[in-house]
């Protein structure tokens, strides 16, 4: 059995556990909800930066959700890294920096009314209408079922669960995308990890 200690509403840990599901790892997985942001917790024995998703096989730490992903991919296989172009590396870069962004200014929401930068809020809101403007205009040309194409789906839901960008914003601003990502919802995968 190996361990997955995640988050249920942590997107890079929801990458993973989608992934795990498509490609059978979830047979001899243990998902375990990992006690963060606590100072004593034991998770830090665990991983010493305290992050999900972090997988323990046979007591070695695999902590990036990429490298989580490689494992899957080496272990169960499936094609989720697999070879890029260079437009597809770009569009994974794309699709990552959009899913950072989403969740710093998640983060920036949950802080107290108060205490919150609106410059953070406005720069974290552009950064993701120019990401998604890119993303829609090479659309047809990247998406796959691969690590980008999961990333962009869990970015893409967390934008409207966390009401960052309500669904008629993301349609206007990327239509193919959006079809594509609507398209991906149902999956059992995608259905069984949401928050």
């Amino acid at each position: 059995m190996i361990t997955l200690y995640i988050s249920p509403t942590s997107p890079y840990a929801r990458i993973t556990r989608i992934i795990a599901r498509d490609c059978g790892a979830i047979d001899d997985l243990d998902e375990v909800i990992a006690t963060k942001r606590v100072v004593d917790s034991d998770f830090f024995e665990i991983s010493p930066v305290a992050r999900v998703p972090a997988l323990v096989v046979r007591g070695r730490l695999i902590a990036d959700t990429r490298d989580i992903v490689g494992y899957f991919e080496d272990t169960y296989g499936g094609g989720w890294l697999g070879r890029e172009t260079p437009l597809q590396q770009t569009y994974r870069h794309v699709v990552m920096g959009l899913l950072d962004g989403l969740a710093f200014w998640a983060r920036e929401l949950k802080r107290d009314v108060r205490l919150r930068d609106a410059n953070v809020i406005e720069y974290e809101c552009h950064r993701a209408e120019q990401a998604l403007r890119w993303l829609d205009a090479n659309a047809l040309v990247c998406q796959a079922w691969n690590f980008a194409g999961v990333t962009l789906a869990v970015a893409i839901e967390m934008a409207q669960h966390r009401g960052l960008m309500p669904a008629n914003r993301l349609g206007k601003l990327s239509p193919d995308v959006m079809a594509w990502v609507g398209a991906q919802s149902t999956r059992d995968s995608v259905i069984a990890t949401r928050p």
